[in-house]
């Protein structure tokens, strides 16, 4: 398990479990709320589903729809469809049609109710059992086809009902344990019970069969027991570095049983396989408390069920598949060139297109601001009163400045800064608000109505135009970056922990965390035009998020010999996929790369340029074929593709 990286994660109430389909392409994650989907975020369900009662009534009420949580669920063969408990009924979920169907009720008595399922590949059944009731006068397990339409039912003489089925793995048998604590295996094709066995689980529920013939029991010591073809139950073992430990089985790992190892402290923030003779032979730390874990099918893909103290559970994706090949460079001076005869002009934080006139260009330094005409010549330079530590433009109208000095944020009109008619004595301020510590970053949002900052004493404030306070929310760590999505609904926020928040400005709280796992401090965030998010920092990757916190991708720029690599400053193309970003290697120096992230990971090459002898401090991306940068040294430099 040492070979998975952290994919994604959601948040959701009351989980029950997690299923893959057949090539691991779709999950569903069901409990209280049903997420049905692919790893990227695309949704087919989300949310709860409902269920609108039809008989005696003709026009239906509030009252009349229920909302049903699914308990168990499992996906057909197809990968298309997955069936599900929920309300004491069968359920089948279609991928074509992204809703619910009731398929099967067990009968009259609603005391009775479906807890469990599984699924026959070989025959395409089902087998759905469940307890309450009377047993002596009911069935409890019932064989259905995937139309629900019911094959054969039965009573399994469990005294309170069952919970748990399985069927083996060649489907020609299957089995079921009870609160009886009786462990019952069955022929499918005629429902003759062919043996059982007392249980000495303080657990009555099967978790996985392993090696095609071994049951491990969930519950203390975990025990083992074997079928052989005739249905023969014997006992073989059970875990005793296991029981020592007092682990749970929460899922199986390719053909091993994976546990949690619970120390004197009881700690349950660490994964372990676990063979047959009870050795550890991997292991993950996750830092929470587990709850369940599911393997993908083809054993590439791990979904582990965490439980914080206060606060919903969470569901974390591992896979191998992620983990990417170095990505590949190349020299950049055949195909792009540099023209560094403006270098003179240094130290800026950014520098722009000025709207307010076409061909001119608006920059901010430390200690001025400046307009420059077509040629980079100095057409208007104004010192402010103190020096700027950090700034952002919106496009069309006025821009933001920090002034570290007496901790003010103040906002410049465009039209004060007049080329024919400029007066020094006139402010050009024209609000300005005090902040109780330093801002690290400022961003408008693209309409220009709202700017977002973070500050170095762990807050998140939103302003309005006016610099009023809309939304002050506390942050852990400091905050370095932040961006809006393209259309204003989210701002990322980067901080020194490797973490990302998702803001949402309707709700006006922090919905999401994303872990830039392994990128160290700096985390520097963009959204590119297809609203994904961008991080970086140390370490050497990149990371790729959908809205929904989803992975999408990750590049691995490190290299065999790891020196210290740092990424920053990522900024998208305005017209294609590509992402610049300042690389900076030890030993190496600094570099500008360009890589398109829709190009197939093991076709990704990185075009690596080489110009700026120190820290590269900006880089604003005009068009496809132009890209500016500012270099601490040596100044200002303008590339053009060939």
């Amino acid at each position: 398990m040492t070979d998975y990286q952290l994919v994604t994660k959601l948040v959701a109430e009351h989980v029950r479990g997690v299923e893959f389909n057949q090539d691991d392409s779709l999950v569903a994650v069901y409990g209280e709320q049903t997420y049905i989907g692919k790893l990227d975020g695309t949704a087919l369900f989300k949310g709860k589903f409902k269920e609108e009662y039809e008989k005696f009534y003709w026009n239906l009420t509030k009252e009349h729809v229920r909302d049903l949580t699914l308990s168990d669920a499992i996906w057909a063969p197809d990968g298309k469809h997955l069936y599900g408990i929920a309300g004491g009924d069968v359920y089948q979920f279609a991928t074509d049609v992204g809703h619910f169907r009731r398929i099967f009720t067990p009968g009259e008595d609603k005391r009775f109710q479906l807890g469990s399922i599984a699924l026959n590949k070989q025959k395409q059944i089902l087998l759905v059992a469940g307890k309450g009731g009377d047993p002596a006068k009911q069935h409890d397990i019932f064989l259905v086809d995937f139309d629900g339409k019911l094959i054969r039912s039965f009573s399994s003489g469990h005294t309170k009902g069952v919970s748990s089925i399985l069927f083996s793995p060649d489907g020609s048998k299957f089995f079921s344990t009870g609160v009886d604590y009786f462990l019952r295996v069955w022929d499918t094709g005629t429902g003759q019970k062919l043996d059982e066995i007392k249980i000495t689980a303080r657990s009555p529920e099967i978790e996985a069969i392993i090696n095609n013939n071994l049951i491990v029991m969930r519950g203390s010591g975990h025990p083992v027991y074997s079928f052989d073809d005739a249905g023969k139950l014997t006992f073989v073992k059970e875990f005793p570095t296991v029981q020592k430990n007092s682990a749970d089985v929460l899922g199986h790992y390719r053909s091993k049983p994976l546990l949690v190892a619970t120390g004197s402290n009881h700690d349950r923030t660490t994964l372990c396989a676990i063979d047959i003779d009870g050795k550890t032979v991997t292991k993950i730390p996750v830092g929470l408390r587990v709850e369940r874990v599911q393997e993908g099918n083809n054993h590439d893909i791990l979904a582990v069920i965490l439980q914080h103290q206060q606060a919903p559970p969470e569901v974390r994706f591992y896979s191998t598949e992620l983990r990417s090949t170095f990505i590949t460079e190349k020299p950049g001076a055949a195909e792009w060139v540099v023209d560094s005869s403006y270098s003179k002009i240094k130290a800026h934080y950014c520098l722009v297109p000025y709207p307010k006139y076409p061909g001119k260009w608006i920059a901010v330094s430390y200690e001025s601001i400046n307009v420059y005409d077509a040629d980079f010549k100095e057409a208007l330079k104004v010192k402010p009163e103190r020096p700027i530590n950090c700034c952002d433009f919106h496009s069309q109208t006025q821009m933001a400045i920090y002034y570290r000095s007496d901790n003010q944020i103040c906002i410049i009109d465009f039209n004060v800064l007049e080329l024919d008619k400029f007066d020094p004595h006139r402010p050009i301020e024209s609000h300005r608000v005090p902040v109780n510590s330093r801002v690290m970053d400022l961003k408008w949002n693209h309409s220009g109505d709202k700017l977002a900052g973070v500050t170095e004493k762990h807050e998140f404030i939103i302003w309005n135009a006016s610099l009023a306070e809309v939304v002050r929310v506390p942050i852990e760590g400091r905050g370095d970056h932040v961006a809006w999505s393209a259309d204003d609904t989210l701002v990322a926020i980067g901080t020194d922990k490797s973490i990302c928040y998702y803001f949402d400005v309707a709700q006006a709280k922090i919905t999401l965390t994303v872990d830039g796992v392994g990128i160290g401090q700096g985390l520097g965030v963009v959204w590119n035009a297809k609203d994904e998010l961008i991080l970086c920092g140390g370490g050497g990757f990149v990371y790729i998020f959908s809205k929904e916190g989803f992975l999408l991708r990750k590049l691995d720029f490190r290299r065999e010999s790891r020196e210290s690599i740092r990424i920053a400053l990522p900024t998208c193309s305005p017209t294609t996929s590509e992402i610049a970003f300042w690389f900076n290697i030890t030993r190496e120096g600094e570099f500008l790369y360009i890589v398109d992230q829709d190009k197939p990971i093991r076709e990704c090459v990185t075009t690596r340029l080489h110009h700026h002898t120190k820290q590269i401090q900006f880089i604003e991306w005009l068009e496809s074929n132009h890209i500016i940068t500012m270099g601490q040294a040596d100044g200002l430099a303008l590339w053009t593709r060939k």
